[in-house]
């Protein structure tokens, strides 16, 4: 459960919020608010809802009083489900000035405007794939901005027969030199930072246009091997940017910041963070984790990959079974191995938050994210001789390519350093 929802649902921390004129609010979901407020000189807190409104301002009601000292009736006393359910009702009757609930790639339809076949376009190829993977990977990051603002107005009218090497080669090169996005928020719109011929911002941007080609032949693989066209040579022949991905990763972890960052979480954040020191897993996977889930005895974790859609095996070093083994000991087999302090599972958002909060009070600089923990395990991996396959297959990729573009160079300087250590002088 979410941290903020938590505190309003349970009356002994709801007690804690208050003292001034501020709400406290709960995200319900995309510009819906619900929360809570209290008077320093009272003991009675109030329930209130709020909405964005299209032309960016907010707009909030009272819904009832809270049931902190007086019992519901569900009429002007309410608990917190009881004023949520209210909410909902206030949410809908908004509708017409409110900013839309659901994003653009939630909706059931994406691009509606998008002409029935035939002929079978881009943009009919880009839809398809897209209700395709929202089935089959709900999970993953979505790429439907990518393809809204790169590929629809440039490519989504060209018959899929009718589309050629030289097309894609053109609109490749074009999308390498436009600047990138910085805001694209439904208020204010598209806003572009500015262009540069630093050699850096140039391999940045060719690295990003790469990153949009191969979405864009996925959908457009996704349609040939559906039988809307008969041949994949337009898109197979197009050449991507070479050497873009050589940037080295720096963000890992060394042993004294992992230990004042262990020391500056709870127990309930803290075990969630070694678990990804000594697995390498996703945040989001590591949630999911039950007891059942551990097998101490091969020395394994097995879980399902929420962004390949795979069931994977990592294996635990002799710290890692030892940890697991001891958070494991004495619990029921369909328990979450990670829960909050009211005992419910974490979700990504609300663990975030937290982790950030106790950083944040430590007074951490830089903050760290579990993305950093996910590479500092890698980063280990690697410098430690562990081979890429090795590596790879524990952070659940298909591939060594991931793995070598990201710490690649870590094999290069481990290499470096042993041989000034071990080699003896042979002339001097």
């Amino acid at each position: 459960m979410d941290d903020r929802k938590s505190k309003l649902v349970n009356r002994d921390r709801r007690r804690q919020i208050g003292g001034d004129k501020t709400v406290f609010y709960w995200r319900v979901r995309t510009c819906r608010y619900f929360g809570y407020t209290r008077r320093k000189t009272s003991t009675q807190g109030y329930w209130y809802a709020r909405i964005v409104m299209k032309n960016g301002r907010v707009r909030s009601k009272r819904i009832a009083i809270a049931d902190d000292i007086v019992p519901a009736d569900n009429i002007n006393v309410m608990t917190f489900y009881q004023g949520l359910n209210h909410a909902e009702a206030w949410f809908l009757s908004q509708d017409d000035v409110a900013v839309p609930d659901r994003y653009e790639f939630e909706e059931r339809d994406p691009f509606p405007n998008v002409p029935l076949p035939p002929p079978y376009t881009v943009g009919n190829a880009v839809v398809g794939y897209l209700k395709w993977r929202s089935n089959r990977m709900p999970a993953s990051a979505h790429p439907y901005s990518m393809f809204k603002h790169h590929v629809m107005d440039q490519l989504a009218h060209i018959p899929l027969d009718q589309l050629t090497v030289q097309t894609l080669t053109e609109w490749l090169h074009e999308l390498a030199k436009k600047p990138k996005i910085i805001s694209s928020g439904r208020l204010k719109g598209i806003r572009y930072g500015e262009t540069s011929l630093d050699p850096e911002w140039i391999r940045k941007r060719r690295k990003s246009a790469n990153s949009i080609l191969s979405h864009l032949r996925a959908a457009l693989r996704f349609a040939y091997n559906q039988g809307y066209v008969d041949t994949d040579k337009a898109w197979r022949r197009v050449r991507p940017f070479k050497r873009v991905n050589n940037s080295p990763s720096s963000t890992s972890l060394e042993r004294d910041e992992i230990l004042h960052l262990l020391c500056a979480c709870p127990d309930h954040i803290g075990n969630v963070v070694k678990a990804g020191l000594v697995t390498g897993c996703r945040i989001g996977d590591l949630l999911r984790l039950r007891v059942s889930n551990v097998y101490l005895k091969t020395g394994v974790v097995r879980l399902h990959s929420s962004k390949t859609d795979r069931t994977i095996s990592v294996s635990l070093s002799n710290e890692g079974i030892e940890f697991f083994a001891s958070l494991i000991d004495g619990r029921k087999a369909d328990e979450y191995l990670f829960v909050d302090l009211n005992g419910q599972s974490w979700n990504t958002r609300g663990i975030s938050g937290e982790f950030l909060k106790c950083q944040r009070a430590a007074r951490i600089k830089p903050t760290v994210t579990f993305t950093k923990i996910r590479h500092t395990f890698a980063s280990q991996a690697v410098m430690a001789g562990l081979p890429m396959k090795a590596v790879a297959t524990q952070l659940g990729h298909v591939d060594t390519r991931m793995v070598e573009g990201v710490y690649g160079h870590l094999t290069e300087n481990f290499m470096t350093e042993e041989i000034r250590k071990k080699m003896p002088r042979l002339f001097s």
